[in-house]
């Protein structure tokens, strides 16, 4: 099997940047396009390097895209200026790629900063700032100056041995998990597996029980929760048991970016209080723990307390107590957390302070010691100002909780949030966060009856 090696990029001519810079792409087009030359001379037919100028026409080429950046061993981000501050792509791109590789030792993230940028600078671009990319040593150590035919050789050599030391290894696709749950729900029977796939309009390659149970699972990763319905009907015409709620939980997310869902990592490092996340969705009971499962899969459950914060809130003058009461009730209710806050609730540390003042310090304390377990604050937004003054509110109380809003606003449109609220992109279609809502609710029903 060859080695996957993804290079992103942004040296397409952007109409609207300054000369100056669209002057630089097309100098940095070349300096693509030799390093794609080299490495393809040198590193073939054990690796395979992709990059978004080889999709043939008429190919859906943004699935490929993704499909790509979740299954390569290795990547190449070369940031250039419009790459750092005028591409939404490379920065959806390297977000995926920076939590691989900072999940996965094998995977090898190499981040080239030419065409005058530097570390430095990547460090100061606010919204590269929590993906810690400037974590990773970079080739070469200040900036590449691709100009330079001393500097570039070097830079070939140095690439080119990263890539072979790289082992083969298999990296497991997003619909992995759902495959090893349906070995177990469905039987070792290959009469009946047929039947299902007929059902589900599956073509076959093959006719091993492992393959056709797959295929299953890729059918159903990929259509997501009404899909289900058509398994559910399809076992019951064939009488098998089954638990589709399990099943039901992950699909609910397929619809989900995964560069926007992974950037609710940050939340686990340890080295910052909180975050605060916007999401342009308008069901803020739904989407923000749809992100969430996308991001924990069937492994952890991240709490989250959902708040509500009327529109009429910018007439009530204690609405910011009121966020805060409904915090303490949700979070002093959650398993872990009743049992952890009664010990500090009668320390004599907090005497002095009054019973609610007391729950929020002892909550704030247990927040402290569970950061490996982010908790969430999820709420719509109601206006800049009140959304201003909700979270200085909630941080003032409780440094530790992550907070996501739902904006509501259209992806094309510019909501007014703080500067340290990150707006999680791709943003979604609202159409479409309605129509998976409504599958997701005629699945529940189906699963019901």
């Amino acid at each position: 099997m060859s080695i996957r090696v993804f290079i992103s990029h942004s040296t397409w001519l952007k109409p609207e940047l300054d000369k100056v810079l669209q002057v630089q792409v097309t100098e940095h087009q070349k300096f693509l396009n030799d390093l794609c030359n080299y490495l393809e001379e040198q590193v073939n037919p054990r690796f395979n390097i992709y990059i978004d100028k080889k999709i043939d026409g008429a190919t859906f080429w943004r699935t490929e895209t993704h499909e790509y950046i979740e299954k390569c061993q290795a990547a190449i981000v070369l940031v250039n200026k419009q790459a750092l501050e005028h591409s939404y792509w490379v920065l959806s791109e390297v977000t995926i790629l920076s939590h691989r590789a900072g999940r996965n030792k094998n995977f090898k993230l190499i981040i080239v900063p030419f065409g005058g940028v530097t570390i430095e600078d990547i460090k100061n671009q606010k919204l590269w700032q929590p993906l810690a990319v400037s974590e990773i040593q970079t080739i070469p150590r200040n900036g590449l100056n691709e100009q330079n035919e001393q500097e570039v050789t070097s830079f070939y050599c140095e690439v080119l041995s990263i890539l072979k030391g790289i082992e083969d290894y298999e990296v497991p696709i997003p619909s992995e998990w759902l495959f090893h749950l349906l070995c177990d729900l469905l039987p070792d029977d290959y009469d009946i597996l047929q039947q299902i796939v007929a059902n589900l309009d599956i073509i076959l390659d093959e006719n091993k029980i492992l393959y056709i149970k797959r295929k299953i699972a890729d059918y159903l990763y990929s259509n997501g929760p009404l899909a289900l319905l058509k398994l559910r009907n399809c076992t019951k015409l064939v009488k098998i048991d089954w638990n589709g709620a399990l099943i039901r939980d992950v699909l609910s997310t397929y619809w989900v970016h995964t560069s926007a869902s992974f950037l609710l990592f940050l939340c686990c490092h340890p080295k910052e209080d909180h975050h605060i996340f916007a999401i342009n969705g308008k069901i803020a009971g739904y989407t923000p723990r749809t992100y969430i499962r996308k991001v924990c899969g069937d492994n952890v459950t991240w709490p989250v307390i959902e708040v509500f914060v009327g529109h009429d809130a910018r007439y009530q003058q204690d609405f910011q107590q009121s966020v805060i009461g409904q915090i303490c009730k949700s979070l002093s209710t959650k398993k872990g957390f009743k049992s952890s806050i009664e010990p500090i609730l009668n320390s004599k540390d907090l005497a002095h302070l009054s019973e609610n003042e007391k729950l929020i310090r002892a909550l704030d304390i247990v927040l402290s010691k569970t950061r490996e377990t982010p908790v969430f604050v999820t709420f719509e937004q109601v206006g800049g100002c009140i959304l201003d003054h909700i979270i200085n509110e909630i941080h003032g109380k409780f440094r530790y909780l992550n907070i996501i809003v739902c904006t509501g606003t259209k992806p094309e449109a510019k909501p007014d949030l703080p500067d340290e609220v990150y707006m999680l992109i791709p943003q979604l279609d609202l159409d479409k966060e309605q129509e998976e809502l409504d599958a997701f609710f005629r699945v529940n029903i189906a699963l019901e009856l």
